[in-house]
C-alpha cells in the first residue's frame, strides 16, 4: 500500500499565489470605488451648473441682465436668494465654479473640472483639447455651460468680445403681457412670433401669438 509522504498544507509558491490574487482583487476594488466616487462627484458638478443656469435665467427675466461676475465667489452664500438657496461650489476642492458674464448682458459662460477625463460629454462639448474649454483665472476647465455665446473649446484661453449693443425683441407671454427679451434668449423658443418694438400689446390679445414657456 502506497502512502503519500506529502504533508498537509500549502507550499510557499501556493501561498504567494494566493496573496497575489488577494492583492490584485483589493487593488481592482479600490480602483472601481475610486471611479464610482469620481463619477458621483462629476454628477454633482453637472447638476450644480444646471441649477445655476436655471437660476440665472430666472434672474435675467426679472432684471434684463445676468448677475455680476462675483455672484458665485462665496461658497454657501445666501445673498442670491430667491434664485439660489445657497451658492454651490466644487464638491471636492470647495472652490467656486468659474463664471464669466459677457458685456452688454449678452450671455455668460460657467465652468467646472470633471474628474473623469474619459466622460463622453467632454469631447461632445469640444473641451477635450490641450486647454479644455478655455482658461478662466488661469485654470483650465473641461466642462461648462454657456448662454448667448459659444462655449469655446480647443484651447481658447481668451473669451471674444461680444457685440456692445444687444438686439432686443418683444413677445407675448402666456397671460397676454408684452415682454422684452434679448434676441436669441432661450425663453423665445416657445413663442410663435416676436416683435421688433414694444408694440405687441394689442397682438397679445390673440392666444395664437402667445408664448407657452413663461
Amino acid at each position: 500500500m502506497n502512502i503519500s509522504n506529502r504533508k498537509n498544507g500549502f507550499s510557499m509558491i501556493e501561498l504567494l499565489a494566493i496573496v497575489a490574487i488577494i492583492a490584485i482583487s483589493i487593488l481592482a476594488l479600490m480602483f472601481f470605488l475610486r471611479n464610482q466616487n469620481s463619477r458621483g462627484y462629476d454628477a454633482r458638478r453637472k447638476a450644480d451648473l444646471e441649477m445655476i443656469e436655471v437660476a440665472f435665467e430666472d434672474y435675467f427675466n426679472d432684471n434684463d441682465c445676468y448677475p455680476d461676475s462675483d455672484v458665485l465667489d462665496i461658497c454657501e452664500d445666501r445673498s442670491f436668494q430667491p434664485y439660489l438657496k445657497s451658492i454651490p461650489c466644487d464638491p471636492v476642492s470647495g472652490n467656486p465654479y468659474a463664471y464669466e458674464p459677457v458685456a452688454g448682458c449678452g450671455g455668460y459662460r460657467a465652468y467646472a473640472i470633471l474628474q473623469d477625463s474619459e466622460d463622453p460629454v467632454i469631447e461632445k462639448l469640444g473641451c477635450n483639447g490641450p486647454e479644455g474649454c478655455g482658461a478662466a483665472s488661469g485654470v483650465e476647465y473641461n466642462y461648462g455651460i454657456s448662454v448667448g455665446v459659444p462655449l469655446y473649446g480647443g484651447g481658447a484661453s481668451e473669451f471674444p468680445s461680444p457685440s456692445p449693443s444687444p438686439i432686443w425683441v418683444y413677445a407675448c407671454d402666456s397671460s397676454g403681457i408684452c415682454n422684452q427679451f434679448q434676441e436669441g434668449h432661450p425663453s423665445l423658443k416657445s413663442c410663435p412670433i416676436t416683435f421688433p418694438q414694444s408694440n405687441c400689446q394689442n397682438s397679445c390679445a390673440s392666444v395664437s401669438n402667445r408664448c407657452t414657456g413663461f
